[in-house]
């Protein structure tokens, strides 16, 4: 069985990463070869076995695309395709079937379930035979950003602002509706607008779509597309759980939890004559079309508030919407990134810092052509993930790894930015202060001595550090070895290729996390003396300099008050 992203071959699945070589050595995804899938098996008894389940490798196809390999044990379709497959009566009697193992893989505390494309599954499933497997939730779902299919492979059932039980029990739900409903509860495909339905849980509740489903079914299943992260203070800083709203979300997550695949299969064999909720056609649909025009008043007057509280006070609204839509637009351009009246160097630095911001808008500014792809490929995938998670909570977000030193080792924000950045043996800044468009630079006209024309070309050797904390138990370092090539289009310097080397090395995040509480302790909060301590040890840890200029950010975001000590602090 083929598909746009895996390929069945002798027995063997082949995932597609989507990233030529040259693009994949420059991501962590070779360090997620390790992470574990389950393989389920259903046996004439009724039990279901599992086991841990892993891709072998990887390999470079004729494509030059970049593919996982590991065993197909005996599944050859998704599940995904088999929910689609509405003409055929036992596709939905296997989907139960993965609907028992999710519930097996929830019992059990491994919490690894991925979409239901990146779920397969054997011919043959039934209670009583066929085999499940469940890739490796992470790693597929990373390859999947890469490609154009995410807001359909995806999407609709992975809330990447949740991790752990929360995901897997959002996935379940969402798999779970769609079985029923033979509709997603979540099918907006343009990821800004699907994130704002996760966020006001934007769904029709499965008994507007399921006639006469059971109450306690219902509910439990809602409860499922609900679930919340856990909001976590910031130690030392002014922010607090909110008692109330964290045991409205335990209580929430305790009734996500409370159905099971069995009363599904139950509910879907029932005949209506004997399902207690059912109601006529015509009264069921004038049940959902009243539900449907309340929420949609509710959510449009919450999203008109939130987009417009601190407008409304003071003006008409009328007013403040029409001025907003005569300038957004040319607002919005003037504050785009330039690398106008930048020499080359300069635009090597604002290239790296977008990169280190994961500013995707400015990367598409300083870069140009196919040379550049992957790279806009990679970061735009790294900010969807930061951007998602944000939605949730903003105590769920994302630093660079200078930024992340200021909270002394305690906070759980990930990890991702570049460190020791180094242009043509010099330093460079990950932080560099690239002008926009308002600011109007009047273009270069010479460099290194010499007029500018169009077409001139220069070319930059650079040296940095990658780092990657998503959460997990490792932190992931690519340290690369690049070549930089830019081209001169008649006003500006635009980067059109970055070629070179990476080597990936993986640390042990709370090993980290406890040097650096130790080296501050053992240097009296004295950050410039524990810096040095920690870097002595990783070779990956921000420079002094990098530190400094990461440091205002803090302040102003967090008012944090280690980056304000580090400003005035001496060695």
């Amino acid at each position: 069985m083929n598909s746009s992203y895996f390929y069945i071959e002798e027995n063997k699945i082949n995932l597609s990463s989507f990233l030529e070589e040259n693009s994949f050595g420059r991501t962590d995804l070779g360090k997620l070869v390790s992470e574990k899938g389950i393989l389920a098996e259903f046996h004439d008894d009724g039990t279901i076995e599992t086991e841990e389940w892993f891709f072998n490798g990887n390999h470079t196809a004729q494509s030059k695309t970049v593919y996982f390999e590991g065993d197909a044990s005996s599944v050859n379709k998704t599940l995904l395709q088999v929910m689609e497959e509405t003409s055929d009566s036992r596709s939905k009697d296997k989907a139960v079937q993965v609907l028992k193992v999710m519930d097996l893989i929830l019992e059990k505390n491994l919490t690894v379930i991925p979409g239901p494309a990146g779920i397969l599954l054997s011919d043959n499933l039934s209670a009583t035979s066929g085999k499940v497997l469940f890739l490796p939730a992470n790693l597929f779902d990373r390859c999947m950003e890469n490609s154009r299919e995410y807001g359909t492979l995806q999407g609709p059932f992975v809330h990447k602002g949740l991790s752990g039980l929360e995901s897997s029990l959002f996935t379940r739900s969402a798999v779970a509706y769609r079985i029923l409903a033979d509709k997603n509860a979540f099918p907006e495909k343009n990821l800004e607008k699907r994130q704002s339905d996760f966020y006001d849980r934007n769904f029709i509740p499965v008994e507007y779509e399921v006639n006469g489903i059971p109450e306690t079914l219902s509910s439990a299943l809602n409860a499922g597309l609900k679930v919340k992260a856990k909001k976590l203070p910031v130690p030392g800083e002014r922010r607090f759980v909110n008692k109330k709203e964290e045991d409205e979300r335990l209580k929430n997550l305790k009734h996500a939890s409370e159905y099971t695949a069995r009363q599904i299969e139950l509910f879907l064999t029932l005949p209506d004559s004997q399902k207690k909720n059912m109601l006529s056609e015509k009264a069921f649909e004038e049940k959902r079309k009243a539900f449907k025009k309340k929420q949609k008043r509710i959510i449009s007057a919450k999203r008109f508030y939130e987009r417009n509280s601190r407008k409304i006070w003071g003006t008409a609204i009328a007013a403040v919407v029409c001025i907003y839509a005569f300038n957004s637009f040319h607002q919005g351009n003037l504050k785009l990134a330039t690398t106008t009246g930048l020499s080359s160097r300069e635009t090597v630095e604002s290239l790296y810092t977008a990169i280190n911001r994961t500013d995707v808008s400015a990367l598409q500014e300083i870069t140009k052509g196919k040379g550049t792809k992957d790279m806009r490929l990679i970061v735009s995938a790294d900010y969807v993930t930061s951007r998602q998670r944000l939605a949730v909570s903003e105590k769920s977000g994302t630093l660079t790894p200078s930024q992340w030193l200021f909270f002394k080792g305690k906070s759980d924000f990930w990890q991702y930015g570049v460190t020791n950045l180094k242009i043509d043996d010099e330093n460079g800044s990950v932080e560099f202060n690239y002008p926009i468009r308002k600011d109007k630079k009047e273009p270069l006209l010479i460099q290194d001595g010499k007029p500018l024309k169009k077409g001139d070309e220069k070319t930059h050797s650079v040296t940095y550090n990658l780092v990657r904390y998503n959460g997990e138990s490792i932190i992931e370092v690519a340290r690369a070895t690049e070549t930089v090539t830019l081209k001169w289009n008649g006003k500006r310097w635009l980067v059109t290729d970055a070629k070179g080397k990476v080597r990936n090395n993986t640390y042990k995040t709370e090993e980290y996390r406890k040097d650096w509480i130790d080296a501050v302790n053992e240097c009296h909060n004295n950050l410039h003396k524990a810096r040095e301590i920690l870097a002595a040890k990783y070779s990956f840890v921000p420079r002094e300099d990098e530190m400094a200029q990461a440091a205002p950010y803090l302040i102003k975001q967090y008012n944090n008050s280690a980056a304000k000590e580090f400003l005035s602090q001496s060695k």
